[in-house]
């Protein structure tokens, strides 16, 4: 009974980084970009307004600023491929 409720309180904190992890994609904060290879790469937004590479260790870390309110200054809007390329 304890390993289930062990395995429900994870299943709660994964669910509720997950979930916020979204947000911070959606306003901006952070930004993912899928390299040629099929690598992703993770971008944050700086004070400045331009993104700087995330390692993944940082994740929560950048999310902790996120919930703290460091705002993005605008939204970020993907364009299609270029050229017709994909």
């Amino acid at each position: 009974m304890t390993v289930l409720a062990i395995l429900a309180v994870l299943a709660v904190i994964a669910a509720g980084g997950w979930r916020l992890t979204r947000m911070a994609l959606r306003y901006g904060h952070l930004l993912m970009l899928r390299a040629p290879g099929g690598a992703t790469t993770l971008y944050e937004r700086g004070s400045d307004g331009r993104y700087a590479w995330l390692p993944a260790v940082q994740l929560p870390a950048a999310l902790r600023r996120f919930v703290c309110g460091v705002p993005a200054e605008e939204r970020v809007r993907a364009r299609g491929p270029r050229n017709g390329e994909r």
